[in-house]
């Protein structure tokens, strides 16, 4: 497949600097830019470039683990491990690990190994943890869609920082634009994503919505669920944390964010669920207070100075 410029920009860093003796390169592009493209990408340059070169991406959920061993298995004859709880990798040169996994199984692997740091923004919330999985490798390459808090982005983009503002995406016809709306209105579909505080607020919020489910951590039927809401089955999806990222779906054109939260990062997360493109289509986002909806339009803004 070609690719944009800005992918071409990203394994252009990772291949110069990976050929130095440790580096560390953050990626930050607007969701639905192709970043998982470039995480794969990256960790084939990497492995193939060395006799007994190895990469493990790191991911912080199972949906988002999935996408990426689809997307390396279309790309590549190379065996693919999981390393993820009672899944472990052996000795094999392209891994997928779960966040918690790798941290408690660093010793099998060498400094030597690449490290793709998915979703990197996690590490605003969890840096010294975060820091202590990174300063085992001697190579870190990081992504992430989100604006950054102080967190640990001096550490991450320490070698390099390749951006894609929220403009030059949105020109490329690579996001869609985006309306805050002024006032909350009932969450409709086709497919609607309305994201709540907890499971308990999800299925509260389904069982008052015509034609709508809920998914939630340890819900059950998750996956029946986002297809009968993919097919058109359901109008809208009432989800608790977990549909905020690796989840895409380009016809999604409208998010209700009715949950309180003081992370700038989890509302660009909520509102990227709706910012991928689809010819014609401009992205509503509903927030529950006008205080929300500031927040969001500011972090949204963010995203034109990285």
């Amino acid at each position: 497949m070609k690719l944009w410029r800005h992918q071409e920009q990203a394994l252009e860093a990772a291949a110069r600097w990976h050929k130095g003796p440790s580096s560390r390169v953050l990626i930050q592009a607007p969701p639905g830019t192709g970043k998982t493209e470039i995480a794969c990408r990256a960790a084939l340059s990497y492995v193939s470039a060395r006799p007994f070169g190895r990469a493990v991406i790191c991911v912080s959920s199972l949906a988002i683990l999935g996408q990426f061993h689809r997307r390396l298995a279309a790309l590549t004859k190379i065996p693919i491990a999981i390393d993820q709880a009672e899944r472990h990798a052996g000795t094999e040169r392209l891994v997928i690990a779960s966040v918690a996994s790798l941290r408690g199984r660093l010793h099998k692997y060498s400094p030597e190994t690449l490290l793709i740091l998915d979703e990197a923004h996690h590490a605003n919330q969890d840096a010294a943890v975060t820091l202590t999985t990174a300063k085992h490798f001697r190579h870190v390459y990081s992504l992430t869609a989100s604006p950054w808090a102080d967190g640990v982005l001096p550490e991450l983009a320490r070698s390099e920082r390749i951006a894609l503002r929220y403009s030059d995406a949105l020109r490329l016809g690579l996001c869609a634009p985006y309306q805050l709306a002024a006032e909350w209105q009932a969450p409709h579909g086709p497919f609607g994503l309305l994201f709540c505080s907890s499971n308990q607020a999800a299925r509260t919020a389904s069982a008052a919505l015509r034609g709508s489910s809920w998914v939630g951590i340890d819900s059950g039927e998750v996956s029946t669920r986002i297809a009968r809401w993919k097919t058109a089955q359901l109008g809208v999806l009432c989800a608790n944390r977990m549909l905020w990222e690796g989840f895409d779906e380009p016809r999604c054109a409208a998010v209700w964010m009715d949950r309180a939260t003081e992370s700038d990062i989890a509302l660009v997360q909520m509102a990227g669920r709706a910012l991928r493109f689809l010819p014609g289509k401009t992205a509503q986002l509903y927030t529950r207070t006008p205080q929300q909806r500031l927040r969001l339009a500011a972090a949204l803004l963010r995203l034109e100075f990285v």
